[in-house]
């Protein structure tokens, strides 16, 4: 679950990742989105899913359509200490820089057929209480080729190895809208 509270703590917005759906909240304009991975896949040519948002959200290496993908299965140039690795297929590009320690810094998934894209970045980088170094806020920028919007996750709690419950109800006066919505949202 990820908390959208741009000031005072006031959440104006809620995203749900489960295994199987994303659903989102609009708390601002009382609407919300809900739909499976498979759905939102085809209006976005780029198959996301659980695993996806997983590895994007923990800076992890990933192939979007290959959940087993491994470092030889990318095309790698190095720039300085910088490694770029590059996965094509189904036309989508992602695109990855690595740092010498196998740190994912920067990211980009672009697709072949549509102008939308996105890039993203990790900084802030401190300990977790397990001792993992690791990346406390992730600057994310969308794009649908004509204007880019920008996001900052910070992350204000790390919580490792406990299960976490969350309510996921939504008020019957907020209007499920499209991922085309959400999209002109997002974009």
């Amino acid at each position: 679950m990820i908390s959208v509270q741009p000031f005072l703590g006031m959440e104006v917005g809620r995203a749900f990742i489960t295994q199987d759906s994303l659903m989102i909240i609009d708390r601002i304009h009382k609407r919300y989105f809900k739909a499976s991975y498979d759905e939102v896949g085809k209006k976005s040519d780029i198959g996301l899913n659980y695993n996806v948002f997983q590895a994007i959200f923990t800076e992890a290496l990933f192939a979007y359509d290959n959940p087993k993908a491994k470092i030889s299965d990318f095309k790698e140039t190095t720039i300085g200490d910088l490694r770029m690795l590059q996965y094509a297929s189904s036309n989508v590009i992602q695109e990855f820089v690595v740092n010498n320690e196998n740190r994912v810094q920067q990211a980009s998934v672009m697709s072949e057929k549509t102008p939308y894209s996105l890039h993203w970045s990790y900084t802030k980088f401190n300990a977790l209480d397990n001792g993992y170094i690791f990346p406390h806020q992730i600057k994310f920028q969308t794009s649908d080729g004509k204007r880019p919007k920008n996001m900052d996750i910070d992350y204000k709690k790390i919580e490792l190895d406990k299960k976490l419950n969350f309510d996921s109800s939504v008020p019957s006066n907020y209007e499920k809208v499209s991922i085309e919505d959400l999209l002109s949202i997002l974009m």
